[in-house]
């Protein structure tokens, strides 16, 4: 009977838990590298040093800054975006990838990444790994002040109060089991 009323009790107090927190990109770093005409090449023109830039640790602010990754636009890593603005207008050429590529260490997993509808200019293609994202300018024209917006989706990140909870609830079915045991064999003679 006690059993069944701590089972019970358990799993009512799992049910009213919430199970995972929303987890975002700051505090992560990021990396970022400008490629042209293709993903094996490095990009690098106007003075600004071949990348990769950073890493960089996602908070306030612009996280690339223009001059700093490109000479034409910055980028802003926010905690569920990705937002690159042209800061001048710019043809980007055509060719396999003409765009940037982030990486980020200390973050949650991405699973997903799509562009935001107020985006004001397009992508030729968005990609993604668990810890990537590729943006892919080619052929697009901007005019100053446009942005590409890509939103993030990470995985959720477990609440270390529900595992301490389960661990508690665990621990106290093995000591009534014992304890159980311990009198069913008391009982025996």
């Amino acid at each position: 009977m006690r059993l069944s009323l701590t089972i019970t009790a358990l799993s009512l107090t799992l049910s009213f838990t919430p199970a995972s927190a929303l987890a975002d990109l700051i505090g992560s770093d990021v990396t970022a590298t400008e490629y042209y005409p293709d993903l094996s090449t490095i990009y690098s023109c106007c003075g600004i040093p071949p990348g990769p830039i950073g890493p960089v640790v996602v908070g306030p602010g612009v996280e690339f800054p223009s001059g700093s990754l490109a000479p034409d636009g910055q980028i802003d890593v926010t905690g569920s975006q990705i937002v690159w603005t042209a800061t001048e207008t710019v043809d980007y050429l055509p060719g396999a990838f003409n765009g940037f590529v982030l990486v980020f260490s200390g973050a949650p997993l991405i699973t997903n990444v799509t562009l935001d509808a107020s985006s004001t200019l397009p992508a030729a293609s968005i990609s993604f790994t668990g810890n990537e994202v590729l943006l892919n300018l080619e052929g697009e024209s901007a005019i100053a002040g446009q942005e590409t917006i890509l939103d993030i989706t990470t995985s959720a990140v477990p609440e270390p109060g529900l595992a301490l909870l389960l661990g508690a609830g665990l621990v106290g079915l093995v000591a009534l089991a014992k304890k159980r045991k311990k009198a069913t064999f008391g009982y025996c003679d």
